[in-house]
């Protein structure tokens, strides 16, 4: 890890060494309190205080601010939170749509299968209910919440050349019934509004 800013102070530039130091030992190996375990020590300064409402606390701690700020999009570039979980995302992507104030629309995926592949009993196999509530890894859920002014990030290449690529983030400006637009904010193309269907 690589950390460059013009004017920084000495004490702060050891701060990011000793940092940069603890990542590289985490790598090696060579940090593990317990070997057979993989358990390491997190040091106090990188812990969030423990809250009641977990969610709540690192939403606190990355986005403060957020109801007077959300439409900012220098706000919003510069934070971001990251889980390990699929199912730690949806938990926050919820929390946090709640939180937004304005009205929402949900997209929905088809919910079901092709008539052309399937014989008249197969239908049976393959209920709505059981294939709406299929998460995979990759696989976008049955069900997305957005609101305008919300950030999103692409999960998959729609449009390279537009540049529409996996990790591209964007705030949404508009809710259609087949489409959203937004504005990219991430990327090559920062600022140009675009259509995804």
């Amino acid at each position: 890890m690589r950390l460059h800013r013009e004017g920084i102070d000495e004490i702060e530039a050891e701060k990011i060494s000793s940092f940069d130091r603890w990542l590289l030992q985490i790598g090696d190996g060579s940090l593990y309190e317990n070997p057979a375990h993989e358990l390491i020590k997190i040091p106090p300064e990188l812990c969030s205080p423990t809250t009641e409402n977990p969610l709540e606390g690192i939403v606190g701690e990355v986005y403060s601010s957020l109801l007077e700020n959300y439409k900012d999009i220098a706000y919003i570039k510069e934070r971001a939170i990251l889980t390990p979980k699929n199912e730690t995302v949806h938990e926050l992507n919820d929390f946090l749509m709640n939180m937004i104030p304005g009205e929402g629309r949900t997209y929905l995926s088809s919910d079901s299968v092709c008539k052309v592949s399937i014989k008249a009993d197969d239908n049976l196999l393959y209920p709505p209910e059981f294939l709406n509530s299929l998460r995979f890894s990759g696989v976008p859920n049955h069900d997305i919440r957005l609101k305008e002014g919300t950030p999103i990030m692409l999960l998959r290449n729609l449009n390279q050349s537009a540049g529409l690529y996996n990790g591209t983030r964007l705030i949404v400006t508009r809710l259609g019934k087949w489409s959203i637009r937004g504005d990219i904010i991430s990327g090559a193309k920062v600022g140009q509004n675009i259509t995804i269907p």
